[in-house]
């Protein structure tokens, strides 16, 4: 069976066109006739007519990025999630007013078709952004198994491959989400701060990230390493052909962002300012940390939730016979 998960399905690029034409054209409308609203319904004009005008130049912004995402909804997605989240608050505000003021209600017409008619297909479009994230797993999981794929085809920051590597001595391979990811901080933070234990026990470190431009990798190692990881060696993976090797998937949304992560994402980001950047990588895959030798995994850590904290010196404890 042909797979084409990079082609979106038919019917996304057009309704995001709809949704670049009626947010530009709704939001300069309210921009440069901001009274008419109010007149057609029959309210009166509010004092601060700026603040409604305001909201104008968000559909126009909105707009835009509908743009950006018709480009490749699977990558660009963050826009429609951003129009759903609008959309979704602007009415739960506009009926929670008109609780205690009816007169609102003759606003409904316009609040039922700018806000929640499109609640329906952005959320048709998150769900299949999301489905699709697992079916390319399925297939990269098939395709990347040991008869395709093997060590020898990775290349690591040393010069040679992460065969050869594995080859001299145990070699702890920690698999990174994404740089802008608060738990990726603290993992090199962690790694940083453990590195002597794990080396006093034999074991090299090697980290694995999803960035092609290794210059902006070594920068960000180095800064949340604390600078003890300037010389680790490191293999850059953007295509996930390594992770999928590993047999390590995408999360699901409890695995990125159920309430364990956004305990821990709030306690790591912002009491041990760890913070949160950009997506540098992949923001949904899952993490790991696999002690190999000779083409033996003698040790590892799958991770269940992308805050799971391993403690990577124990890991480095493991049967000395196997690595005989």
């Amino acid at each position: 069976m042909e797979h084409n998960l990079a082609k979106p399905v038919w019917w996304i690029r057009p309704v995001l066109f709809v949704a670049f034409v009626y947010s530009l054209v709704w939001g300069l409308a309210i921009m440069f006739f901001p009274e008419y609203v109010f007149f057609s319904t029959s309210l009166t004009l509010p004092n601060y007519l700026y603040i409604w005008q305001t909201l104008g130049a968000i559909e126009v912004m909105l707009s835009i990025g509908f743009v950006i995402s018709m480009v490749n909804p699977y990558k660009h997605w963050a826009p429609i999630a951003m129009g759903f989240g609008y959309k979704l608050l602007a009415a739960g505000i506009f009926f929670k007013a008109a609780y205690t003021n009816v007169e609102l209600l003759n606003l409904s017409n316009y609040i039922f078709i700018d806000n929640l008619v499109w609640l329906i297909p952005f959320t048709a479009i998150m769900i299949n952004v999301y489905r699709r994230s697992f079916r390319s797993d399925e297939i990269m999981l098939e395709a990347f198994d040991d008869d395709y794929v093997t060590y020898d085809m990775f290349d690591t920051s040393d010069g040679i491959t992460l065969q050869e590597m594995t080859e001299r001595q145990p070699t702890m391979v920690v698999f990174l989400r994404h740089f802008g990811c608060t738990f990726c901080r603290e993992a090199l933070c962690d790694i940083s701060q453990q590195r002597k234990s794990i080396e006093s026990k034999g074991v090299r470190i090697l980290l694995v990230h999803m960035l092609e431009d290794e210059e902006e990798a070594r920068r960000q190692i180095a800064f949340y390493g604390w600078g003890k990881l300037n010389d680790v060696p490191t293999v850059s993976d953007p295509e996930g052909m390594l992770y999928k090797k590993f047999k390590l998937r995408r999360g699901t949304f409890w695995q990125l962002l159920g309430g364990k992560v956004l305990i821990r994402g709030i306690i790591a980001g912002i009491f041990k300012y760890r913070g949160i950047g950009k997506e540098m990588g992949d923001m949904m895959q899952m993490p790991g940390v696999f002690i190999l030798f000779k083409g033996e995994i003698l040790n590892k850590f799958v991770h269940n939730s992308s805050a799971d904290r391993p403690k990577y010196n124990q890991l480095a404890e493991f049967d000395k016979n196997k690595a005989a």
